[in-house]
C-alpha cells in the first residue's frame, strides 16, 4: 500500500477531513488533496508533518493495514503505538496479530500466546490461560453460556468492547437482585482467564521465571510498563 492510500486510510480512521489535516499540518488544501490522491508525492518532510498533525509517530503509519473503509486496523493502534513507543527505548515488542482485537484488551477476551518483550538476553513473553465460565444476561434474558477458555467469537457477538463488558461483569453465581440493579443486563462469571508471563534467557532457552501477573488483567499495559519488565529482569533473572 502505497503513503497515500496508508495517509488517506488513517485520516478516516481518525474521522477527520482533509480540510482539518491539511489546516492542522498547515499545508495548501489543495496540495493536500493531491497527495492523498497519489498525483503528488510527499517529501520525507510533508509525510512528518501529516503524522504530526495526527499525532502518530511516522513509523506506526507503515505498521498497520486498515480496512478499504479505513474503519478498522488489522494491527490495534495503541498496539502500534506500543511498538513504537518501546523500539524508542531499545525494547523489542511483538505481538501475536491474529490475538488482538480493537477496543478489547482485557485477557477475559483472550487465550494463549498473546505477544513478548525482549531486552538485550532476556526475553519477556505474556500468555493468556484460564477457563471462561459465565452467564450473559440481555434484557433479563440468557443470551449466551460460556465454558470454555478461548471465547472472543461468541462473546464479540453481544459485547463490543472493554468498557461495554467492565459495566457488565460480575465475578460471582447468577443473582436475581444483581440483575435487577444492572437494569437486566450483567455477566456472571464464576472462572476467568488470568495473564501469565514467562521470562527466558535467549541465549540458552532457559525458562526464568514462570507465573501469574497479578497487578493487572490488560495485555497492553504489560507491554507499555517497561519498569515492570525490568523488575522480572533484576529479581529473577539473576
Amino acid at each position: 500500500m502505497d503513503v497515500s492510500k496508508r495517509i488517506r486510510r488513517y485520516r478516516q480512521y481518525l474521522h477527520m477531513t482533509q480540510e482539518e489535516l491539511a489546516s492542522k499540518a498547515n499545508i495548501n488544501e489543495k496540495y493536500y488533496g493531491r497527495i492523498e490522491r497519489g498525483e503528488s508525492c510527499p517529501t520525507i518532510e510533508y509525510v512528518i508533518k501529516i503524522c504530526d498533525a495526527m499525532e502518530i509517530d511516522i513509523i506506526e503509519l507503515f505498521m498497520y493495514n486498515p480496512d478499504l473503509k479505513g474503519k478498522e486496523f488489522k494491527l490495534n493502534p495503541r498496539v502500534t503505538q506500543t511498538i513504537v513507543r518501546n523500539f524508542q527505548h531499545d525494547v523489542d515488542v511483538h505481538f501475536n496479530r491474529d490475538m488482538v482485537y480493537n477496543n478489547c484488551e482485557k485477557s477475559i477476551w483472550y487465550y494463549g500466546f498473546i505477544g513478548s518483550m525482549n531486552f538485550d538476553e532476556f526475553g519477556f513473553l505474556l500468555y493468556a490461560a484460564g477457563n471462561i465460565k459465565g452467564v450473559l444476561y440481555r434484557n433479563f434474558h440468557v443470551v449466551l453460556e460460556l465454558n470454555s477458555n478461548n471465547v472472543f467469537n461468541e462473546l464479540k457477538k453481544y459485547v463490543n468492547n472493554d468498557e461495554e463488558l467492565m459495566q457488565l461483569i460480575e465475578y460471582m453465581p447468577y443473582n436475581e437482585e444483581t440483575l435487577k440493579e444492572k437494569g437486566g443486563d450483567a455477566f456472571f462469571v464464576e472462572e476467568s482467564n488470568w495473564l501469565t508471563a514467562k521470562l527466558v534467557n535467549n541465549g540458552t532457552g532457559e525458562i526464568i521465571f514462570d507465573d501469574i501477573i497479578l497487578d493487572t488483567d490488560n495485555i497492553i499495559e504489560c507491554f507499555g510498563d517497561r519498569d515492570m519488565l525490568f523488575n522480572y529482569i533484576f529479581l529473577t533473572g539473576k
